[in-house]
């Protein structure tokens, strides 16, 4: 079950390039996937615009996929991508990991929060500056297992 989904309409004064962002985040993030065996790849072509600036974005991706990385095990997989249709904009992260208790996958976006049982450093702010800039946006973020039916967890924008 996905828990929620983004549709957003382009217009902003802002425009950001989704493939550009995510080139600076993935090179920034490579060693710590590199590091650890974790395949981190775009699963979908061509660019699309995002109704924000740069740094925004790339503040956006480096959070969720840093996220997702922690998350999945070793030798694991994080993919992410992003389309454009008639209806708006979608942006997805699916990783590998254990995913995440439907409890609490509206908790985690909350200031300080971690998802119980989480051993991972952190100080559960990452998602809360997630959730803020898609609110910035008109956006809203969910999480939830990946439509795939393979283990994991989905994140969605």
């Amino acid at each position: 079950m996905i828990l929620a989904f983004v549709i957003l309409t382009v217009g902003a004064a802002d425009s950001a390039s989704f493939a550009s962002a995510l080139s600076e985040v993935v090179a920034d993030l490579h060693p710590l996937a590199a590091a650890r065996q974790i395949d981190l790849g775009q699963v979908t072509q061509g660019d699309v615009q995002w109704p924000c600036s740069s740094f925004e974005l790339q503040t956006l991706l480096r959070n969720v996929l840093s996220n997702a990385l922690r998350h999945t095990p070793d030798g694991g997989q994080v993919n992410v991508g992003a389309v454009s249709n008639a209806t708006g904009l979608l942006l997805f992260v699916d990783d590998s990991g254990q995913g995440i208790a439907p409890q609490q996958a509206s908790l985690v976006f909350e200031p300080f929060h971690k998802a119980e049982g989480s051993t991972h450093e952190g100080t559960g702010l990452g998602l809360s500056i997630v959730r803020a800039i898609a609110l910035r946006m008109g956006a809203h973020v969910g999480l939830g297992p990946r439509p795939d039916g393979l283990g994991g967890c989905r994140f969605l924008m």
